[in-house]
């Protein structure tokens, strides 16, 4: 299997950018702020499973645990802190936080926010690395139409990361949830 390169990367869209076009879907968005909420779902990684799915590539329990050993760090020491920063310097915040003028709080939030999404490039370009390190995803399968195989290996991806936080305390995630979440991903890919 001719595995997915530096020098091939233009035939298959970067992580970031497949992370960013599938975001702007408000179904996708709602839903994956929904399960990082209420379930403490890292959306960069549960973007990483439909991008890798897009890819041709299905996980294993081995992958992704050592794609969750690179993504947590970034969770629990940068995103997470910041993101609760941010959220407390929100509009929806008024003045029960800092006191503050409402430009310079607004001022300080998209600061925190572009400051955020900056971390996430960084997260999800260290995610797609370890795909090319691995040589995981065959260039000529990159970018096909997305077909019932490539719908049930990016279902399958999705279940695999989302089942996989039934294990850890607090974060049960229903099977309903879980099939919706990944027939929703396969609906904004065709």
């Amino acid at each position: 299997m001719p595995g997915l390169t530096e020098e091939t990367f233009t035939v298959m869209q970067s992580l970031w950018d497949f992370a960013g076009e599938i975001y702007q879907h408000e179904p996708v968005k709602a839903q994956c702020l929904d399960l990082q909420q209420t379930a403490g779902v890292d959306v960069c990684l549960l973007l990483t499973m439909v991008w890798a799915g897009r890819g041709g590539c299905r996980m294993d329990a081995e992958l992704l645990s050592e794609l969750r050993s690179l993504s947590s760090p970034w969770q629990a020491q940068l995103l997470m802190p910041l993101r609760d920063v941010r959220i407390a310097m929100g509009p929806a915040q008024g003045s029960a936080t800092v006191d503050i003028e409402p430009e310079q709080r607004e001022a300080i939030y998209q600061q925190l926010k572009a400051l955020e999404l900056d971390i996430e490039y960084r997260q999800l370009t260290q995610l797609q690395q370890c795909f090319f390190a691995r040589n995981l995803l065959d260039a000529d399968l990159a970018m096909p139409a997305v077909d019932a195989a490539l719908q049930a290996v990016i279902s399958d991806n999705v279940q695999l990361y989302l089942q996989s936080l039934n294990a850890q305390p607090q974060r049960e995630l229903d099977q309903p949830t879980i099939a919706r979440t990944a027939a929703l991903f396969c609906e904004f890919l065709l």
